[in-house]
């Protein structure tokens, strides 16, 4: 606009507020709305800019932070800040807590405490519940219990190589077809389920290995499990599907009827078989991310008494998470699967394999395992329910650590190498007694010549996490068929023969045999290998400790770990 000043016969420039339509000297408004149009100094506080992107912005459009003190357009403020689902109040994205239980964030104040929902079913409900594969939805005339006696539901996990692209669901499909022709009777495949499901697992690719996925078995039980697997199994062969190093077999099983004690007893009995365990699979399991031992000592189990110190100890006492890929997850025995998920026990020692035989007898031993300890622990909850507060009061925890008498902690005291003074000798007469006590107590061979005393201390003090259970008495405690027990014992042969160093370091510092007597719920030592305790006059002892005085022994605790490795051979 043009306005006229006849007093000064001058000609000024005009111009309005794109927003109130003010008038201003040309020149004089420097701001802009969201349009690019100049705005007054008073309509340009109602404009703001992103602090973040720099985005201009209508205040309206805007987002204040009371926790920044800064304006943000609504985009960027939902990348930077979440509301606490408690509270509200503000917090940094990479500050807070989610919470997969909720689907909700949380401030660290308000973050609830993540426990697992215990709900513990019957057992009867176990071996009756029709959840999942069944004949009345799945077209066949009954469950069998012939081969697989469990009754417990068990899905199965098969990760898989192919020689070329295959697509997930033409896999899908091709599985259902076969499955539904495998059934005794005629089936509508419009309207039968799948129960096969084939998901993407990036874990089995690389570049050697290029194409891969996983085909998830919805839980079945009984006989049909392996006839199943084999229907699955060699159709995958037949579109040249293979088992790479990269791939394993989970197998999950129901666990619904289990309680703090249940899994006790599992977590337990497993760590006592888990070096044979090994010996069954090839040593990239043992060595590998993927089925690792369990975590806990045998002295850990003393502190379980309930729901919440068994996870407190499951856990490594670094708390129970919500979240499915939790550290333990990748462990032999997988329990928060089941915690986490409702998943069942995750058994993922195996390697991967399309051979019905080996997942049939997986699958048979690692059932009657899991039946086995349910009802081990139902026989501690019914002989001793008034008299036990804790694993640790149980016969079956006392049997394999016992407590430790007076004698055994003078003789520690005595010969603890950093209790004694410089230059002082041990006395001979008594260093022989003591030998002889600890001998009787091992029950060892006797000899001409005392057996060194400090490596049997040092023994004894950890015994019990050096022990593994015998393989005959494995296969007894857990009623092993008979053609099962010939499948593992050659497997561990086969094995053997490829590589001995795997079945060594399966068992590792494991120096203590151990059995388990199912009528008195108590362990036994039977065998401690005498062979890693020197005598007094042993050869060895020069070349390990030159110095060594017969007076002066005191620094002699790992003079046993030099020994040779322990045979195993009588025991696998």
């Amino acid at each position: 606009m043009t306005e006229y000043n006849h007093d000064e016969e001058a000609i000024m420039e005009m111009e309005e507020c794109a927003d109130c339509g003010s008038e201003h000297d040309e020149g004089d408004m420097e701001s802009t709305n969201t349009d690019g149009e100049y705005v007054c100094d008073n309509c340009a506080d109602d404009y703001c800019h992103c602090d973040n992107c720099g985005e201009h912005m209508h205040n309206h459009d805007s987002r204040y932070s009371e926790l920044q003190s800064e304006y943000y357009c609504e985009d960027c403020y939902y990348d930077i800040i979440v509301h606490c689902a408690d509270c509200d109040c503000e917090i940094e994205s990479d500050q807070a807590q989610y919470s997969e239980r909720d689907g909700e964030y949380y401030c660290y104040d308000c973050f609830p405490d993540e426990t697992p929902d215990w709900r513990v079913f019957s057992n009867n409900f176990i071996r009756d519940n029709i959840d999942f594969v069944n004949p009345t939805n799945d077209n066949y005339k009954r469950d069998t219990f012939n081969i697989v006696k469990s009754r417990r539901y068990v899905g199965i996990e098969i990760e898989t190589n192919y020689q070329e692209e295959q697509y997930n669901e033409d896999i899908r499909d091709y599985l259902h077809r076969r499955i539904n022709e495998s059934r005794e009777l005629e089936v509508d495949l419009e309207t039968t389920p799948c129960r096969q499901q084939v998901v993407y697992d990036g874990s089995v690719t690389d570049g050697e290995h290029r194409y891969g996925n996983e085909i998830v078995m919805q839980p079945r039980r009984g006989d049909l499990i392996v006839e199943d697997v084999e229907t699955i199994t060699s159709s995958l062969k037949r579109i040249e599907a293979y088992p790479s190093v990269r791939c394993g077999l989970h197998l999950h099983i129901d666990a619904r009827d289990y309680d703090w004690l249940h899994f006790t007893v599992l977590t337990l009995m497993t760590k006592l078989i888990e070096p044979h365990v090994y010996t069954w699979v090839p040593p990239s399991r043992l060595s590998g991310n993927w089925s690792r031992r369990v975590s806990q000592s045998v002295k850990d189990f003393a502190y379980i008494a309930d729901r919440d110190e068994f996870i407190d100890v499951y856990y490594d006492n670094g708390g129970y998470s919500n979240d499915k890929y939790n550290d333990k997850r990748y462990h032999g025995l997988n329990l928060h699967c089941h915690f986490q998920a409702n998943q069942g026990i995750e058994i993922r020692y195996h390697g991967g394999t399309l051979n019905t035989e080996k997942i049939k007898h997986w699958t048979i031993f690692w059932t009657n395992v899991v039946d086995t300890c349910y009802e081990i622990a139902e026989q501690i909850k019914s002989g001793q329910v008034s008299s036990y507060s804790s694993f640790k009061n149980t016969d079956m925890y006392a049997s394999l650590v016992p407590l430790k008498n007076d004698k055994l902690r003078k003789l520690e005291q005595r010969y603890n190498r950093y209790s004694m003074k410089d230059g002082e000798f041990t006395d001979i007469a008594q260093y022989k007694k003591d030998s002889e006590m600890l001998r009787r107590y091992l029950k060892l061979p006797k000899h001409n010549k005392p057996y060194l005393v400090e490596p049997m201390l040092r023994y004894l003090r950890s015994r019990q996490d050096n022990s593994f259970m015998s393989i005959e008495n494995i296969f007894d405690t857990f009623r092993i068929p008979d053609e099962t027990r010939e499948f593992f014992k050659n497997r561990t042969k086969t094995i053997r023969r490829r590589d001995e160093s795997h079945i060594s370091n399966c068992f590792g510092a494991k120096r203590s045999v151990v059995e388990f007597d199912s009528v008195t719920q108590k362990f036994h030592y039977v065998d401690n290998m005498s062979n890693q305790f020197p005598l007094i006059s042993d050869k060895r002892l020069s070349e390990y400790c030159p110095m060594f005085d017969y007076g002066s022994t005191h620094d002699l605790f790992h003079f046993s770990n030099n020994l040779t490795q322990s045979d195993y051979s009588r025991f696998i």
